[in-house]
């Protein structure tokens, strides 16, 4: 059977008589309830895809904002009932605007998807990662303090420093660096919002400070 152009599951029919053959009505049949399956198959699919559009960011494929919000949320709410640490990484791209206008929308689109690999090779599986905003992600980090933060996000930052993007065939002469910001429940906050704001306070702080840095709250 197929679904949306793909083949979604496969029927398989059996009968125990000796030498049974199926009559045309009985694969008439079979082919009217194969379609029906796979009509089935491919309306799951389709809102199943409607759900993921709601918390994915269609460019990286990393989670939005919204989600990213919600997580941290429900990260915080955990951390605080079992008294664990919980820190957030937010970081953007320096010089982001000045890259498009100089390379074009491609190479800006190529670049964050870039940067989302990037940043997925640098945590764990439990761990999310969401583009936030244009050029803005963030890393919510369960169980970790802000020590143990400052290495991921130094990793991040140093990756994306040296990683050889490209502008269609050229690589881009100049490295590409990032601007990051990290808080920690509760030092920094006990809410998603606490947490969210002080973390794009300090990567702001990073940016005045220099760009290409780190800063914790």
């Amino acid at each position: 059977m197929t679904a949306g152009g793909h083949s979604a599951a496969l029927l398989v029919t059996m009968n125990r008589a000796p030498q049974f053959e199926f009559d045309e009505d009985a694969m008439d049949l079979l082919r009217v309830f194969a379609k029906q399956m796979a009509i089935a198959i491919e309306n799951d699919l389709l809102i199943r895809r409607a759900e993921a559009l709601k918390v994915v960011d269609d460019l990286t494929g990393l989670y939005n904002a919204a989600y990213m919000h919600s997580r941290l949320d429900e990260e915080l709410h955990r951390a605080m009932r079992y008294h664990r640490p919980c820190s957030l990484v937010m970081f953007n791209l320096d010089d982001f605007r000045r890259m498009r206008e100089s390379y074009g929308g491609l190479t800006a689109e190529s670049v964050l998807k870039a940067i989302a690999e990037l940043v997925k090779g640098q945590v764990t599986d439990v761990d999310r990662v969401g583009r936030v905003g244009a050029d803005e992600f963030a890393v919510i980090l369960p169980e970790r303090n802000k020590r143990e933060a400052i290495e991921v996000a130094e990793a991040i930052r140093h990756h994306v420093q040296e990683h050889p993007f490209m502008s269609g065939a050229h690589r881009i002469p100049h490295p590409l660096t990032v601007s990051v910001g990290i808080s920690e429940n509760p030092l920094d906050g006990a809410t998603a919002d606490e947490l969210w704001g002080k973390a794009t306070e300090a990567m702001r702080q990073a940016k005045s400070q220099g760009k290409n840095r780190v800063v914790a709250c």
